[in-house]
């Protein structure tokens, strides 16, 4: 696992690149197991992105834009999201460990009842996002992003 300091705050990210570790590309985010591992998910225009009661376990999100976007109770942990419009994504009662954020836009967001443990954001565009009942149980820390 890879670390990044900022002052006093040490968040441990994903290390998507570890020798042995081999992402499967897929063509959905949706299983129904209700949990998808080991994956890359990108280059994808879609109209609605939608998932309830899914866990996302190490994997990478890339390149993805989506006019509609609502999660509900979708758990991350060691998941990288980058290059993505996720729009005026909603956003309920998820938790997010070890997952980086990086040039993501998230313009109006609304992410209400969120767990953030070990999560960065890196140059993200969240322009009027709306952070409601949001609790940090680890470091979480916003990096060169425009609030």
């Amino acid at each position: 696992m890879s670390t990044r300091t900022f002052g006093t705050a040490t968040i441990t990210t994903p290390d998507l690149d570890e020798p042995g570790l081999y992402l499967t590309n897929v063509s959905t985010l949706d299983n129904p197991r209700g949990a998808l591992q080991d994956f890359t998910f990108g280059d994808a225009d879609l109209r609605s992105l939608g998932l309830t009661d899914t866990q996302l376990i190490t994997g990478r999100i890339h390149s993805v834009r989506a006019q509609r976007v609502e999660f509900e109770s979708l758990n991350l942990h060691s998941v990288e999201i980058t290059g993505s419009d996720l729009g005026a994504a909603r956003w309920n009662e998820s938790k997010l460990t070890r997952v980086v954020i990086r040039d993501t836009k998230l313009l109006g967001a609304a992410l209400d009842g969120l767990v953030l443990d070990d999560v960065l954001f890196e140059n993200c565009k969240l322009d009027y996002t709306t952070f409601t009942k949001v609790r940090s149980t680890g470091p979480v820390a916003f990096a060169g992003c425009i609030l």
